[in-house]
């Protein structure tokens, strides 16, 4: 079992890492691209930058469930 773990913990150690909360980010994009874009345009952009903001929380969302679901596949035969 100590050797399952080991791989365990070598696996989470190379895994990339979640990245920050970028909504701040995105919020800084739409404020500076109201003021240099036409009405038309602005809106075009606030929208797209909206389906990211909910694209990045879906996949934040997603990396955490499988991250879950493996950790408790892992250690089912532990308990």
């Amino acid at each position: 079992m100590a050797r399952k773990i080991n791989r365990f913990k070598t696996l989470k150690n190379k895994a990339p890492r979640i990245p920050d909360f970028t909504c701040p980010e995105i919020d800084n994009m739409i404020e500076s691209a109201e003021r240099h874009f036409t009405k038309t345009d602005f809106k075009q952009f606030k929208r797209g930058m909206e389906r990211l903001r909910k694209s990045n929380d879906r996949l934040r969302d997603s990396g955490r469930y499988w991250y879950e679901a493996f950790k408790k596949y892992y250690y089912k035969d532990k308990k």
